[in-house]
């Protein structure tokens, strides 16, 4: 996904290019248009007019009003008014509502985005709903994705500075600290992330144990998805014995999660696949790496994502991923992997959704480069597909014995 950067450079080609029609996808528009801002600031020669639905039409700037009328069709009708007597115009509609069929509003666009371009002007569209084709057919589209980890370290940075000193107000958080706050945060929006620090300060103090907490402002985002649920880490959990072999294995890795790698050839570790018989501390030991980790544990059911429809299983498990990718650095614990993907490679799935859930996870877990470290579980290794064991899939897989006196 291209991040904020990637946006304003792309933003600012299409607005020099003259394209009548510019579709600004973002589930942000507050930050979407705060971006639009930034990049009209340094168009010299341009105009820009911003819309709102509480706000009416604006010039973009000064946010001084232009029309009394503060519905889209004042809005549309001082834009057509504008670009029949003005070269170089922009338009920024934020949240309209009806352009993703043809309709009255999608007929309107499309006539005034045709007189944008009559005058080297141009409608920017800033949405996260459906574009209709129709209207999508006189543009280009440019996306704003969610905050990556840069902008969210210096957003959160500078929300922070503007309260060191502040009487009664412990911030013990340094640049790492931040930097680990932040990698906790991505895949929040930009207030969102805001608003879980905001609640952590007003506590009174910014401590470094308080950078585990903010896992939980992410767990809601997993309430709509289902075959996947947040796990308690009791103090107990810890608590394991034996496994000496997977210990230091764990040792080493576990620094790899907590540095920085955004920069660096190196890839976070992806994860183990236990394997042996039932009772010995399988599951346990996924319990136990997320508390010495300090990283929120989430247990996925493949039973839960198996849909009923062909189709619907991949959509849920893609669903899934995505999700623990934008709630990383997480382990992500798979138990008793065997029963949903046994037979991947035997033909004996009639839909073939099995096949296809088996290619789909092992892709991500070989390309995907969020944190998350995958725990997967099994008790008969022989049923699981041969494409799941080989080197580049799990970074290892340990054997868990009946325990020694």
């Amino acid at each position: 996904m291209p991040n904020q950067a990637d946006t304003v450079k792309e933003l600012r080609q299409f607005l020099n290019a003259r394209i009548p029609l510019i579709v600004l996808r973002s589930t942000e528009s507050r930050r979407a248009l705060e971006l639009v801002r930034q990049v009209a600031g340094g168009m010299k020669g341009m105009s820009f007019y911003g819309f709102t639905r509480t706000g009416g039409l604006t010039d973009l700037l000064s946010q001084k009003q232009i029309v009394d009328d503060r519905s889209l069709g004042g809005a549309l009708d001082y834009a057509a008014s504008t670009f029949r007597s003005r070269d170089y115009v922009n338009f920024v509609l934020v949240d309209v509502e009806d352009i993703g069929d043809d309709s009255g509003t999608t007929r309107y666009l499309a006539e005034v985005a045709d007189l944008a371009e009559g005058r080297s002007g141009s409608v920017i569209l800033v949405t996260s709903s459906p574009v209709a084709t129709s209207l999508m057919r006189l543009g280009l589209s440019v996306e704003l994705d969610l905050p990556d980890l840069e902008e969210l370290f210096h957003t959160v940075t500078d929300y922070i500075d503007n309260y060191r000193g502040t009487p009664n107000l412990a911030i013990e958080w340094n640049h790492d600290d931040i930097r680990r706050a932040s990698e906790v945060l991505v895949g929040l929006s930009e207030s969102q992330a805001l608003n879980a620090v905001s609640t952590q300060l007003a506590t009174g103090s910014l401590r470094r144990e308080d950078i585990a907490e903010l896992s939980k402002f992410k767990d809601r985002m997993f309430g709509a998805i289902s075959g996947i649920e947040r796990m308690e880490i009791r103090p107990e959990d810890r608590q394991v014995g034996g496994l000496d072999s997977l210990r230091r294995w764990l040792r080493d890795r576990g620094k790899l999660i907590r540095m920085d790698l955004s920069h660096a050839p190196v890839r976070p570790p992806r994860g183990v696949l236990l394997v042996g018989v039932p009772g010995c501390g399988k599951s346990l030991s996924a319990k136990a790496i997320a508390a010495e980790w300090e990283l929120p544990l989430y247990r996925l059911d493949m039973a839960g994502v198996l849909g009923m429809y062909v189709g619907q299983s991949e959509g849920r498990l893609r669903e899934v991923l995505d999700m623990a990718a934008r709630v990383a650095p997480c382990v992500l614990w798979i138990d008793e992997i065997e029963k949903a993907l046994a037979g991947g490679g035997s033909g004996g799935d009639s839909t073939g959704t099995t096949r296809r859930l088996v290619g789909q996870f092992l892709y991500w877990l070989q390309e995907s480069r969020a944190k998350v470290f995958v725990v997967a579980t099994a008790n008969d290794v022989s049923s699981l597909p041969p494409e799941l064991l080989r080197k580049g899939r799990f970074d290892e897989i340990f054997f868990v014995d009946l325990p020694d006196p």
